[in-house]
């Protein structure tokens, strides 16, 4: 691993993905109570169908940027013919900002949408009306 990354630094960009997935839940529980309240059950699964196809549309647009091809950038030289670069090939996702665009892409992501799924399915199966005392 490189020398500038601390020896933690996945686990610490997991524990942060996770902590991102987390806030977007409640966001999106706020959201999905806020739909049952002023449109009921079918407001409440349209927002969620909503926000589950967002995050799938940000898990496939991180796909499809992770896996273009690479860009080639010739070898170069100055005027004189001295200081020669070599020949590089420049991958989309490389390095360790790559894997976590990975991490996002094939954890995260599909976390977040099961997650918000789940909350949809929650949220709309329950009675907005509050419960009476017996």
């Amino acid at each position: 691993m490189a020398a500038f990354l601390p020896e933690n630094f996945f686990a610490l960009a997991l524990l942060i993905g996770l902590g991102m997935v987390v806030a977007f839940a409640a966001v999106t529980y706020l959201l999905l109570r806020l739909g049952q309240k002023f449109g009921g059950e079918t407001a409440a699964k349209a927002i969620g169908v909503v926000l589950v196809g967002l995050v799938l549309l940000g898990m496939f647009d991180a796909i499809h940027a992770c896996n273009e091809p690479p860009v080639f950038r010739p070898s170069q030289c100055d005027e004189w013919g001295r200081n020669c670069q070599s020949e590089v090939a420049i991958f989309a996702c490389d390095a360790p900002g790559g894997a976590i665009d990975h991490a996002f892409a094939y954890l995260l992501y599909p976390a977040a949408a099961a997650l918000v799924a789940f909350l949809t399915f929650r949220v709309s199966r329950r009675s907005p009306e509050p419960k009476a005392n017996a």
